[in-house]
């Protein structure tokens, strides 16, 4: 099964295979896991909208079910852009730590609910399944363009509810994540320096 999107600058409509991660048999599985579907089955589901973004692509994705039931009607698949799968640092391996290992175990309310996560060490490639939350919240801003004052402070008060419940908590660097040490400090540093005089050279 494949589905159109359009590329990054808008310009023109191309084809993508869907991924197995938005196949009817995963997503019925993935729901099962996660308590939010019975004995029912998802027996059809359709591309509501694709957008890219710098590192990644999120997808939106209707559900419908063999029989009447109280489970998601959309979920956002989240998905690495092929050109992004080689990296430094991995960011699809990131994410789906963070969500398996630490947005799932968080008091607060935070983040979307996962439904389900997976990184293949060989390939990079992975995806993250999301609850939709279309209906409730809103993209910002369009890229590059930067979010309001009034926006940067309720991203900021949502950040420093996530730190704060982090604080200090005696799981961090032992049961989730690690902590780096003086070189790894230190090559990330240079990384940055690089990074950002490459960044210079582009807006100059």
């Amino acid at each position: 099964m494949r589905y159109s999107v359009f590329r990054a600058n808008g310009s023109a409509v191309e084809s993508e295979p869907l991924p197995r991660a938005a196949s009817a048999e995963h997503l019925t599985a993935a729901l099962r896991r996660s308590g939010m579907l019975g004995k029912s089955c998802v027996n059809k589901v359709a591309v509501e909208s694709s957008r890219p973004t710098l590192l990644s692509r999120i997808v939106r994705l209707s559900l419908t079910y063999d029989e009447a039931v109280d489970a998601p009607r959309s979920l956002i698949l989240k998905t690495g852009l092929p050109l992004r799968l080689e990296g430094l640092f991995d960011p699809g391996r990131r994410e789906v730590d963070f969500y398996t290992q630490v947005a799932a175990v968080m008091s607060a309310r935070l983040f979307p609910r996962c439904f389900d996560a997976d990184w293949d060490s060989n390939t990079k490639i992975w995806h993250l399944l999301l609850e939709d939350l279309t209906d409730s919240h809103m993209i910002a801003t369009k890229w590059p363009l930067p979010p309001t004052m009034e926006q940067c402070k309720r991203m900021l008060h949502t950040l420093a509810r996530f730190h704060a419940e982090w604080w200090d908590d005696p799981r961090l660097g032992i049961s989730i994540g690690t902590w780096l040490d003086g070189d790894a400090v230190d090559r990330i540093l240079r990384r940055f320096e690089i990074q950002f005089r490459a960044f210079v050279d582009r807006a100059w």
